[in-house]
């Protein structure tokens, strides 16, 4: 087979170009720290990677969701340990309401502090997170109780939207975790805290004590009972949350572990390489220069 002059100069380049390229995949490896910068590069482990890359992501949106979920929670928690001592201070009101010995100045004093207590729930019972009311439920864009032209206090959330609860689905868990107005401020005989206040403080101004010493106080104890097992449900929706966070943060760190291994650059490896390819580079110029004759353009120059 007979080399000519053009063969060999076609195929110093093709080399020149093959280092060339080794190099620029070095270089780019050490400025990224990656071992792939296109799918073309590897296509099997730019599409592993890809994947996981994904997965991680993913899990990181779990680990907002559990975030925003757990604010809230912590949210109903300190509330509901306000309603609670609320409505023991509105007993304390009423067992003193009860006694046959106060006058009607110190009963108007006791009814006028249910009335403070009771424009103090209202805004409870509004409690907003940016723009979600709490208590609100499915209808969490609203305010979940209003109060009329005459004072009355109306829960605006129905029973039905009320037994729709919210879930959060993080990692194959299906999380409930809501808190409705009408589970923090209506008695079990669907009577409303405002509506036993109003009672109250009516019966007070009338002074029937026998009323305030049975019925009253009842719906009182029931409301009472109504904070505990809420707080209960809380603490465990708090706990449960915890638990994901942490499976979460487990996985994310085996995860990001995982895709660290699988596409980052072995950086004592490149700079061994890139050395190596840069002496190939040196020594292919020195026979290239060897190799290609000079021409009378190289004369001239």
């Amino acid at each position: 087979m007979r080399i000519t002059q053009t063969m060999l100069n076609s195929q110093v380049l093709r080399n020149l170009q093959s280092v060339f390229k080794r190099i620029s995949k070095s270089e780019n490896q050490l400025a990224s720290g990656q071992k792939i910068q296109y799918p073309s590069d590897d296509a099997v482990l730019a599409t592993r990677a890809s994947n996981i890359a994904s997965q991680k992501r993913e899990i990181e949106q779990y680990k907002r969701n559990v975030e925003t979920t757990s604010n809230i929670a912590n949210s109903y928690d300190a509330t509901i340990q306000e309603v609670s001592s609320i409505y023991q201070r509105i007993r304390e009101l009423m067992v003193r309401g009860a006694s046959d010995t106060l006058s009607s100045v110190d009963r108007e004093a006791i009814a006028k502090e249910l009335e403070k207590i009771k424009e103090h729930l209202v805004s409870i019972a509004n409690t907003r997170i940016g723009t979600t009311y709490i208590f609100g439920g499915p209808v969490s864009d609203k305010p979940p109780v209003s109060v009329d032209s005459s004072g009355k206090v109306n829960i605006e959330l129905t029973p039905e939207e009320a037994d729709r609860k919210l879930k959060v689905q993080v990692a194959g868990y299906n999380v409930e975790y809501n808190v409705t107005v009408r589970d923090l401020f209506v008695t079990r005989r669907g009577e409303s805290v405002f509506d036993v206040v109003d009672r109250m403080i009516k019966d007070l101004r009338n002074g029937n004590s026998i009323k305030l010493s049975n019925t009253d106080v009842g719906a009182i104890d029931d409301l009472v009972q109504n904070t505990n097992i809420n707080l209960a449900f809380v603490g465990s929706v708090t706990r449960m949350l915890e638990m994901i966070d942490n499976r979460l943060e487990d996985l994310n760190s085996f995860i990001t572990e995982y895709l660290s291994k699988e596409t980052d650059a072995d950086i004592t490896e490149v700079v061994a390489q890139l050395s190596m390819d840069q002496a190939v580079l040196q020594a292919a110029l020195k026979s290239s220069a060897k190799v290609i004759t000079p021409t009378l353009v190289d004369f001239l120059s």
